[in-house]
């Protein structure tokens, strides 16, 4: 069925088609390592897939795993800051300062602008 020369040849397909899957998984399986999710299981996802580019524009599309887990550390923090506070106490709204006051004119006051324009 096969003669040597055509297993011969498929075999260095298969093993140059390895060595170049291998080399266009190490940077996907380093940026996703960089966003937060596991190096070896990036990795193996690339070297196992049979077009690396397309786990590239997945990994591209999930969210930051960094950015999750500070989140959710983040929103951790807040709750038990919140939980540690003492309930009932408002706290009072202070007087107006001149700086927050409007600075809007009173009605009466016209300037030249808001007058019709009239052709001589």
């Amino acid at each position: 069925m096969f003669s040597p020369m055509h297993l011969l040849a498929l075999l260095s397909v298969l093993f140059i088609a390895g060595f170049f899957s291998f080399f266009l998984a190490i940077p996907v399986a380093w940026q996703a390592r960089g966003r937060g999710y596991s190096f070896v299981i990036w990795f193996l996802a690339v070297a196992c897939s049979l077009n690396p580019f397309l786990v590239l524009m997945v990994l591209a599309v999930m969210p930051d795993a960094r950015n999750l887990r500070r989140r959710s550390q983040l929103r951790a923090e807040l709750e038990a800051k919140l939980a540690a506070r003492p309930r009932g106490l408002i706290p009072f709204a202070r007087p107006l300062s001149p700086g927050d006051q409007s600075t809007a004119l009173p009605l009466s006051a016209r300037s030249i602008g808001d007058e019709e324009t009239r052709v001589p």
